[in-house]
């Protein structure tokens, strides 16, 4: 049986019913209950199939938990990038990438371990993946294996309830707008928007040559103070959480992305007319609809999806590119945002609340230095962590004369720069923002 075919019966229901029994645990603070064999035991060293409810009280816990580690890893990628070390960078941020794809799964009843890989079967019974056993190593078992799932009916349904714009989910606006249906464009939807699936793959060989050869042999070039910079301020406001979406900006550039792939057939003032059409139908207010109308019919050059598009015909002419890391950081910061949508959808879908886990993520923020320990902090009064980023990094960044003549060390002298570039790389901030109601 084909991977694909395996994959068609993972079940996301078996996942979130899961997740809504370990609310019985966070009252103890607890993500798994102490008799659950795999708080102290690797999944390989005990059959799943056999272990079936712990192992899926495992599987629900660890789509947050893979999710976290995979914000962090970006964090550390970003504050390498900072500090001029391009190739810690990058291998931090191939890890970002691993371990959100490893989250999202997850939330898909698929669990990725060490050799061996299981499904959680929509029938309740725990399956082992059947991968040749040249592929089932944990790097390529995963892209293969994400590869095969991004094909499936669960793909585009995730995609449909997680990616929207002023509360219109992807599916209307492109149903709306384009000549062609949701469903034939879901199936590319991954490529189009800058994460073509192969490239990921890539990405891990890529990290094996950065990780295990001698750096400065590899490229003596490096990108400067002032373009790091304004490519992570780029990112930050593109996750700039608003009144209507923590995630409204990226989102609004998914969906235009998306319409502009499909725009084929149409010249610019029909494209127009449709976008139009749409939002006289489902939007009040002329300012509202002339803002939208301008940003999806205009063009719109972004660093960012630049870097996450970008792609080499093989490993070593990557590692010489001096930009390299921050087109992995771009792409694990794609992965991310589907990962986050998909943990806060599970969350939500077990009926639990953000809260119920605050014993959990307020020892994130605590640890990553974001607040004290005693700092009251709410789901809801989350967003109030992009008030930091706005007004003492993007605000004091934005005012600072800022080119290729500027070093690091005349940064890192300046007090208030000093402080900006720290908070640049508390991506642990998006992940609290993004979960939260």
């Amino acid at each position: 049986m084909s991977l694909l075919s395996q994959l068609k019966d993972a079940s996301r229901l078996e996942v979130t019913k899961s997740f809504k029994l370990l609310n019985t645990n966070f009252s103890s603070s607890k993500w798994l209950s102490t008799t659950n064999i795999y708080n102290s035991n690797y999944v390989t060293e005990t059959d799943p199939k056999i272990n079936v409810s712990d192992y899926k009280e495992y599987l629900a816990s660890s789509s947050i938990l893979h999710l976290s580690d995979a914000w962090t890893y970006l964090s550390r990628a970003i504050n390498a990038s900072l500090n001029g070390d391009q190739f810690s960078a990058r291998h931090l941020a191939y890890y970002a990438e691993l371990r959100a794809t490893m989250s999202l799964l997850a939330s898909q009843g698929i669990g990725i371990h060490d050799k061996q890989h299981y499904m959680i079967h929509k029938n309740g019974c725990i399956n082992q993946l059947k991968i040749h056993p040249k592929q089932s190593g944990t790097h390529t078992a995963t892209w293969i294996i994400l590869k095969s799932w991004s094909q499936t009916s669960s793909a585009k349904d995730l995609l449909e309830n997680v990616i929207s714009y002023e509360g219109k989910p992807i599916k209307e606006w492109v149903d709306n707008i384009s000549l062609a249906p949701w469903n034939a464009l879901a199936e590319n939807i991954f490529k189009d928007w800058g994460m073509d699936l192969r490239i990921l793959s890539r990405d891990h060989k890529i990290r094996n040559g950065a990780s295990y050869n001698p750096n400065q042999l590899l490229t003596n070039t490096n990108v400067s103070a002032c373009e790091n910079i304004q490519f992570f301020s780029e990112l930050w406001n593109l996750f700039n959480p608003s009144e209507t979406s923590n995630f409204s900006l990226i989102d609004r550039e998914l969906i235009r992305r998306s319409l502009l792939k499909v725009k084929d057939g149409m010249n610019h003032d029909d494209f127009k007319k449709k976008i139009e059409d749409f939002l006289n139908v489902y939007f009040s207010g002329t300012y509202k609809k002339d803002h939208i109308l301008d940003y999806f019919t205009n063009d719109h050059t972004s660093s960012f999806f630049t870097m996450a598009e970008k792609s080499y015909n093989n490993a070593k002419d990557a590692i010489k590119d001096p930009e390299n890391h921050l087109q992995i950081i771009a792409r694990a910061s794609l992965l991310l945002r589907l990962a986050t949508g998909s943990s806060k959808k599970l969350i939500s879908d077990a009926g639990r609340n953000f809260d119920d886990i605050h014993f959990w993520w307020n020892k994130i923020a605590t640890n990553a230095g974001i607040w004290d320990d005693s700092t009251l902090y709410t789901s809801s009064t989350l967003n109030d962590l992009w008030l930091d980023i706005d007004d003492y990094v993007l605000q004091e960044l934005d005012g600072k004369k800022c080119d290729n003549t500027v070093s690091l060390h005349s940064i890192k002298n300046d007090n208030e720069l000093s402080k900006s570039l720290h908070l640049l790389s508390e991506c642990e901030r998006i992940m609290l923002w993004g979960l939260s109601t």
